[in-house]
């Protein structure tokens, strides 16, 4: 039947006069498009699907409001839009306006007016364009009505105390308190400027994967890295040492059709940054020179890090290690302290780019430990390398300084032939050097950074003090020595220097001290005894002894000779022999049993010594004064 109206359409053409020889009609579809199912509606989107019929393609016009009157023509094609605010072509006066024109069997329409009715036509066609021949015939479901639903309200309440925890070089949690949305997007920022907002009827794409990045907010740097009704979303593949904004919109409407609310509020937007990755290669090969007893110079070869910080410990252990995202405060003067080391004595004393610091205010003699850690990372989010390394963390110790107050008030007890105790009061030294010199001229000094060993067996001596007489006799912090193997019947010189340093680096106070130095004489064996200033004469007649008539009244004499006292009288122990004239010579002492032996004898430039009888026997002794060239004998009587 189609063949032969076509034969007869032919014969009429040609009858007519009309050349068809480059033109061949299609044949119209004979069943139309049926079933449209309408789906997915939104306020401004909707799905249109159908079961098609037996044309090669076919048309779909979307009408609003709709009265289902239009119809398309034959030979005329229809341009389609399935963005109803880029509208297809129009049929005829009418509404409709193409939203569809191909093989398929669905459409998805954007844009629609909101709370709307609208109407859905479908025409099946053959041939191409501009020889369409439509199928124009209304069937089962087609044309069909659907209406779009009312604009989602926006929420009232916007997402707000954004807090970012768990943050690392590479990630970071994003929380918040949720507004009154039913969902809300997040994006984020790098560099932030915090500027953009989202669009109403937009969808945004989200990913937490900062390497795989979601929508795009626009023509910003944001992008969206969470979509949905939660409170929380963990950002991974972050930049390291990177400063990142966070804001967050609350909005109602599913896919398309999305109301944001875009206002700001207290903690949103809010921004973070990331920590920087640590350094992998410590500072390293730590030299401390210029060391003075209160100042010294660390320098230093530098890691991979960004910077390094330096602590300096007294005493040092070692032990402490700084804390990432930890600000210290650096201070070179030991008198104002950088920033402690947790509860160490480590304390910051360079934080920077640079590889030495000049350290003031030390205290001398004094040993301090040296750590550096190299770090990356700005103000607060530093990442420290605390690896320990060939060189770091090493030790120092400060020269120390001369005391201020010498050795003072020597006194020599206990002489004996070949013995004798020295003794004396401390200065302020930590240690002190005595000198014994025979014979003695008090001259001789020690010498800085000199260590002195001692021996207190006169026959094994000590180190000798330059090339001098004197030799070490000991080395130490106490505050008597007892001497041996002296030579009898001689006379040494006693010098004493405190001291303070560890050895090697001793610094020495050399300045003469009241009763130092001093000398002594041994005790010598004298069968008889006659002076010369006609003062005494002894003379020893077995166990007994007698006195010239002469002799005894200056020994009975209770009234001191010349301007010298012997107090007190009599006595069981220390005796002072006190001499009442000044003079800028030295007072010669002696003491001696009524036997001759010389107990006691000693030169001193102090008018006033104290001497120790109490190893003696009880007798009588005669004490000897010579000053000035003025020579006094007194009688003491030792209970």
């Amino acid at each position: 039947m189609k063949t032969n109206l076509s034969l007869l359409l032919t014969y009429i053409l040609v009858f007519l006069g009309i050349n068809i020889s480059s033109t061949t009609l299609a044949v119209t579809p004979s069943i139309q498009a049926s079933n449209i199912v309408i789906t997915n509606v939104t306020s401004i989107t909707a799905t249109i699907s159908w079961t098609n019929g037996d044309g090669e393609n076919r048309v779909v016009f979307v009408e609003s409001p709709g009265n289902f009157a239009a119809a398309p023509s034959n030979n005329t094609t229809y341009t389609a839009s399935s963005d109803w605010n880029i509208k297809g072509s129009r049929l005829g006066t009418s509404n409709y306006y193409c939203v569809y024109n191909g093989s398929g069997n669905s459409v998805t329409l954007t844009n629609l007016i909101p709370n709307s009715y609208h109407c859905v036509r479908i025409s099946e066609y053959n041939g191409s364009v501009g020889n369409e021949q439509y199928l124009t015939t209304i069937v089962y479901h087609n044309p069909e009505a659907f209406g779009t639903l009312d604009i989602p309200p926006t929420p009232s309440t916007q997402t707000n105390n954004i807090v970012v925890t768990n943050i690392t070089s590479t990630s970071a949690t994003i929380s918040w308190t949720s507004g009154d949305g039913g969902n809300r997007v997040v994006f984020v920022e790098n560099p932030s400027g915090k500027a953009a907002a989202p669009s109403n009827n937009t969808t945004y794409t989200a990913s937490s994967d900062w390497s795989i990045k979601g929508s795009r907010l626009g023509t910003s740097n944001y992008y969206c890295v969470y979509n949905g009704s939660g409170n929380s979303v963990t950002l991974t593949n972050l930049t390291p040492n990177a400063t990142f904004a966070v804001r967050i919109s609350e909005y109602n409407g599913s896919a398309g059709e999305e109301q944001y609310l875009t206002t700001i509020v207290s903690g949103n937007p809010k921004s973070f940054t990331t920590f920087n990755v640590k350094p992998d290669i410590q500072a390293s090969n730590i030299v401390v020179t210029n060391i003075t007893s209160s100042s010294a110079t660390i320098s230093w070869t530098n890691g991979d890090g960004d910077k390094r910080v330096v602590f300096v410990e007294n005493p040092g252990n070692f032990a402490a290690a700084p804390s990432n995202n930890t600000t210290y405060t650096a201070s070179s003067d030991w008198n104002i302290k950088g920033s402690r080391l947790g509860t160490s004595n480590y304390y910051c004393v360079y934080n920077g780019s640079g590889n030495s610091v000049t350290l003031t205010n030390l205290v001398p003699n004094s040993t301090f430990a040296v750590r550096i850690s190299e770090y990356n990372g700005s103000v607060g989010n530093e990442q420290y390398l605390t690896t320990i390394v060939t060189g770091n963390p090493i030790s120092f110790t400060t020269i120390p300084v001369a005391p201020s107050t010498q050795a003072c008030n020597i006194v020599v007890t206990n002489i004996m032939f070949r013995s004798a105790t020295i003794s004396w009061t401390n200065g302020d030294g930590d240690k002190r050097v005595v000198f014994v010199e025979n014979p003695g001229n008090f001259a001789a000094a020690p010498s800085n950074n000199t260590t002195y060993t001692a021996s207190s067996d006169w026959n094994i001596k000590g180190s000798r003090l330059g090339t001098s007489n004197y030799y070490c006799v000991y080395n130490g912090s106490g505050n008597s020595v007892t001497l041996t193997n002296l030579v009898p019947n001689s006379t040494f010189a006693v010098r004493i220097s405190e001291y303070n340093g560890p050895v090697g680096s001793e610094k020495y106070i050399t300045t003469i001290g009241s009763g130092n130095p001093i000398s002594f004489t041994t005790r010598g064996f004298i069968r008889d005894i006659k002076e010369t200033s006609d003062v005494i004469e002894l003379i020893r007649n077995k166990k007994d002894f007698k006195l010239t008539e002469r002799n005894n009244q200056i020994l009975n004499n209770t009234e001191p000779l010349a301007s010298v006292e012997v107090y007190p009288n009599p006595t069981s122990s220390v005796i002072t022999v006190e001499s009442t004239k000044v003079s800028e010579k030295p007072m010669n002492v002696s003491i001696s049993s009524i036997y001759g032996n010389i107990v006691y004898k000693v030169t001193t430039h102090q008018n006033s010594i104290n001497v120790d009888l109490s190893p003696e026997d009880s007798g009588i002794y005669i004490v000897k004064v010579e000053v000035n060239g003025v020579t006094t004998v007194n009688k003491v009587i030792k209970n």
